[in-house]
């Protein structure tokens, strides 16, 4: 162990152990899949109607939150729109929005409150959605899966 001190006299601690993990120099020696940074579809970011449309989300989907520091839970309904309504009926487009409200708190990541009854998370669900994407031809782009698939794809720049 060694101790460090800065110009402002703070102090740091450095320990060295048998046990400590050999991380990769870059990235290109890291293994399996890491989590994306952005979640987007042909350039703007995935909504519950994406996972709607994928057939991953079903409209009239019960969504619970649970916060089990303060004893609460929350509860809410996936609409055919790929909004979210709360018990008291109030509707928002998205689930992030949905969770700030109910829970009256200024900022919170509703992909990773509101959960399915089977325990899957919203999360889970965008995850597999950008996981079955990328397994297509072409990666999720249109015009390369278009092509793929024999069909004439017309992008709305040439249109």
């Amino acid at each position: 162990m060694t101790i460090y001190e800065d110009q402002e006299r703070r102090r740091f601690v450095d320990v060295m152990a048998d046990h400590e993990l050999d991380l990769p120099a870059d990235k290109e020696e890291k293994r399996g899949r890491s989590a994306p940074t952005r979640y987007e579809i042909d350039g703007r970011r995935i909504a519950l109607s994406d996972l709607l449309d994928a057939g991953l989300l079903l409209a009239g989907a019960a969504l619970t939150w649970i916060r089990p520091r303060i004893g609460a839970t929350y509860r809410a309904t996936v609409l055919d729109t790929g909004q979210v309504r709360l018990e008291d009926g109030r509707t928002y487009a998205s689930p992030s929005k949905a969770a700030m409200e109910a829970a009256d708190v200024p900022a919170y990541d509703g992909w990773h409150a509101w959960v399915l009854p089977n325990g899957r998370s919203l999360s889970d669900l965008r995850s597999e959605l950008l996981v079955a994407l990328e397994s297509r031809p072409g990666g999720g782009d249109p015009e390369v899966e278009a092509v793929a698939a024999g069909s004439e794809w017309t992008s709305s720049e040439s249109v």
